[in-house]
């Protein structure tokens, strides 16, 4: 699968679209295109696909590229939100993917006939990590963890961290979240806002 996303500075990333092919079908195109599908937008009467990805040229090459079995990950936050009525918060995160991603159909596309297009089919979640709980504590930093990369998906699988606060009582309260991937969470300085759809509707 290819996905295509407009990048933003404050890495609230907007999804574009994506389309399913393979690396056979790309080699062997020398005109080679696919709609990128947005499944949110799939429905709207004026609706038909967010762009095309094209295939211009394949060059083959013998390195090869080694990925990652595991990465050694260390997690922290800054003013959290205060959800215990002592003014602080209990929090600890979850790293949650997909399992299965999200995909479209493909497609041998021609222009000019008429695009028949099918939702695309949504995985259910699962929680792949989670860390220790730091009491008391609006500015955490976990300790360091070990994540297997092929349970994310691959390095540039798209996966969600959640912040939540502990309750004893078992009603923990979200804090916020954010959508990443492994590749991203390894670049220099990377900083992500967490969101909560709460306050904003």
């Amino acid at each position: 699968m290819v996905e295509c996303w407009d990048y933003d500075s404050n890495h609230k990333h907007d999804f574009i679209g994506s389309c399913i092919t393979s690396l056979f079908e790309m080699s062997i195109s020398t005109e080679g295109r696919w709609p990128l599908l947005n499944a949110d937008k799939i429905g709207n009467v004026t609706y038909r696909y967010s762009g095309t990805l094209f295939s211009t040229s394949c060059t083959p090459t013998t390195e090869k590229v080694k990925e990652p079995q595991g990465l050694r990950l260390t997690l922290s936050a800054k003013h959290l939100d205060r959800k215990d009525i002592t003014g602080s918060s209990d929090p600890y995160f979850e790293i949650v993917a997909n399992s299965n991603p999200l995909s479209s159909y493909p497609y041998h596309w021609d222009i000019g006939a008429q695009l028949l297009l099918k939702p695309p089919q949504k995985g259910s979640k699962r929680v792949v990590y989670k860390s220790e709980v730091i009491s008391q504590n609006l500015n955490p930093k976990w300790k360091s963890f070990q994540i297997n990369v092929a349970d994310c998906g691959g390095l540039d699988t798209v996966i969600m961290i959640q912040v939540v606060d502990w309750d004893r009582r078992g009603s923990h309260d979200f804090i916020g979240a954010f959508k990443t991937s492994l590749r991203e969470l390894t670049l220099p300085n990377a900083t992500f806002g967490l969101t909560n759809k709460k306050y904003f509707g």
